[in-house]
């Protein structure tokens, strides 16, 4: 006998812009809130989160999570490029150009392996649990990584529709 049972049929490849437009558009109309005495900068009502993911199918990924005003919101950012080459004048030797502006300052970098961001994605595991088993790199405000644990909690209800798929291709 077979089962009359379908597997939920799976989205958009994690990481993506598929996927970020995704997960952008079913927060698109819900409002959090962050306890102010969490952290200074989320009292302020904004702060954010850079995602420095190694290992992906598709190489480095960067994200940017940010919270304004009760609203949660994701987006790619492009890897660093590798710095462009230049003639020099005086020898005519090939050296590197001046570097590009860096991207802003985000509140709290992350530096994490793929299957750390999947498993963080999917709620499988949870940013203090990573921090604490040495899963990711944090540089910054811990207390905003604090605030947005609950935040991306709340928000992961929202995001039933959003089933992270991670085959590749």
């Amino acid at each position: 006998m077979g089962s009359s049972e379908e597997a939920p049929a799976a989205g958009p490849e994690v990481f993506t812009p598929e996927w970020v437009r995704a997960f952008n558009t079913a927060l698109a109309d819900v409002a959090f809130e962050v306890d102010p005495g969490t952290s200074l900068a989320a009292g302020s009502g904004q702060f954010s989160i850079r995602q420095i993911i190694h290992g992906a199918p598709s190489g480095v990924i960067n994200t940017l999570i940010s919270y304004s005003e009760g609203h949660l919101s994701m987006e790619l950012e492009d890897p660093p490029p590798e710095p462009p080459m230049r003639v020099d004048p005086t020898d005519g030797s090939e050296i590197p150009a001046p570097p590009a502006p860096a991207a802003p300052a985000a509140d709290v970098e992350m530096r994490l392996d793929w299957d750390s961001a999947i498993s963080m994605a999917t709620g499988e595991l949870s940013p203090a649990r990573a921090l604490s088993e040495g899963r990711i790199r944090v540089r910054g405000d811990l207390s905003v990584l604090v605030a947005a644990q609950s935040v991306l909690a709340a928000a992961r209800s929202h995001l039933g529709a959003l089933h992270p798929s991670t085959e590749s291709g």
